[in-house]
């Protein structure tokens, strides 16, 4: 079995709503730069606004 990395170095992803906690670990990992979002996530945004 091959393992396959992702590499987005200077990229750009804008969604509409804060990432979740797994969805900012699949960011991190695929090497993303910058994350732009439109809204907040307050019940499960992985920015800590579900913390707060």
């Amino acid at each position: 079995m091959v393992a396959r990395t992702v590499n987005l170095k200077e990229t750009t992803l804008y969604v509409t709503l804060e990432p979740c906690a797994i969805c900012s670990e699949a960011i991190l990992q695929a090497r993303i730069d910058i994350v732009v979002w439109g809204a907040p996530n307050k019940l499960l945004g992985a920015d800590g606004s579900w913390i707060r």
